[in-house]
């Protein structure tokens, strides 16, 4: 089953995370960008499942459009169709505070382009690559479970400042009345940042 190979992965990508801090320290967190993270994590794939790199994407137009300007980060043409999408939150260099609820507020969004804009029956993975600023900020809203498996809920009830619904396009505003579930996979350290990945239907 694909599922494990996701999950089994993100041991490979922390150990890969691990790596590129022993040899740049902190720089590595405050240069990397979420592509690196998303190719690190292909790569991971590749290693624990080599047959499925004939069958990988990366930045997948939505609804398999040539053009479209939205995209999916990762996509894997294995019925019936898994979708992913990564999120890096990495600490500011200059140890000022991270504008906390943007980056939820992204993150929703995020989840909402999942939910809605892929294959009803396709699978669907959130994967978080972050501070711990950002884990606890988290940790204190409703959604995106970590210390429990799931979290099943209205769109519009994770929203809890202007703030983060700033964040969320216009075209995906019109979910916010939409149910959705987020069950947690996997969360795991990789001192100074956390993964999470959660499964989202």
């Amino acid at each position: 089953m694909l599922e494990k190979t996701l999950l089994e992965s993100i041991s490979t990508l922390s150990n890969y995370i691990k790596k590129r801090i022993e040899l740049y320290g902190e720089e590595f967190l405050h240069l990397s960008q979420e592509y690196l993270i998303t190719f690190l994590y292909v790569y991971s794939l590749v290693q624990n499942d080599n047959k499925i790199i004939d069958r990988t994407f990366i930045d997948y137009p939505f609804m398999k459009k040539s053009g479209s300007r939205g995209k999916f980060d990762i996509y894997i043409d294995i019925e019936p169709g898994y979708y992913i999408e990564v999120k890096y939150i990495r600490p500011i260099p200059s140890g000022m505070n991270l504008p906390l609820p943007q980056h939820r507020g992204s993150l929703i969004n995020d989840m909402i382009r999942l939910a809605f804009k892929t294959p009803a029956k396709s699978n669907k993975y959130l994967l978080l690559v972050a501070s711990q600023e950002f884990i606890v900020h988290i940790l204190n809203k409703p959604g995106f479970p970590l210390n429990e498996k799931l979290w099943h809920g209205k769109i519009g009830d994770l929203i809890v400042v202007d703030t983060e619904k700033d964040k969320i396009s216009n075209e995906n505003k019109k979910y916010l009345d939409k149910e959705v579930k987020q069950q947690l996979l996997i969360y795991r350290t990789t001192y100074p940042l956390y993964i999470a990945m959660w499964k989202i239907s």
